[in-house]
């Protein structure tokens, strides 16, 4: 609550004019994020570079957090959603979308061959989403760590991570 009442710049009396419940400031919050991740996922939908296009919907978002002052509120509505089945199912509408969309992403990548062809979708989906909440979560305590600085090295570890394997290449992970 006092990462919502910071985030929106009121004290919890002020804010409470407003909400009834701790649910429903919740809710709001929830219904702003859907649409501002829908407005930032619609670029990943018409791009060619499937790749480039999440990587730069990834570090829009990232920027959008930190320039909001919202790594602590993110890093509370997590938490509160592994406590909170109401808060889980508020927030799950926004996790379904957005997995959604990346997942459909790289499956199209798969088809016209620019991600290898071999990862699972689902998990490769799930590492992207985890290292984007990591990050956010882990900046407020890395005064260095800003959008621009992490942006070189997250484009190099994701085109990395998604890169097809040459034929003749050791498969690291020894999948066919």
């Amino acid at each position: 609550m006092h990462a919502i009442c910071a985030a929106a710049d009121m004290s919890p009396g002020a804010l409470y004019r407003y909400f009834p419940s701790k649910e429903a400031i919740i809710e709001a919050i929830a219904a702003e994020e859907r649409e501002n991740n829908r407005r930032l996922l619609a670029y990943i939908a018409v791009e060619k570079g499937i790749v480039e296009a999440l990587i730069d919907t990834g570090i829009a978002w990232i920027r959008e957090v930190t320039q909001t002052g919202g790594t602590a509120l993110c890093a509370e509505v997590l938490a509160e959603a592994q406590r909170n089945p109401r808060i889980r199912d508020i927030f799950e509408k926004n996790l379904v979308e957005v997995r959604e969309a990346i997942r459909d992403a790289l499956a199209r990548a798969q088809a016209n061959g620019e991600i290898d062809p071999v990862l699972d979708v689902n998990i490769t989906t799930t590492f992207l989403m985890a290292m984007g909440d990591g990050l956010v979560v882990r900046m407020p305590f890395e005064p260095d760590m800003t959008p621009d600085r992490i942006e070189p090295a997250l484009r190099d570890i994701v085109h990395r991570m998604l890169r097809p394997w040459p034929a003749a290449a050791p498969n690291p992970s020894g999948r066919e």
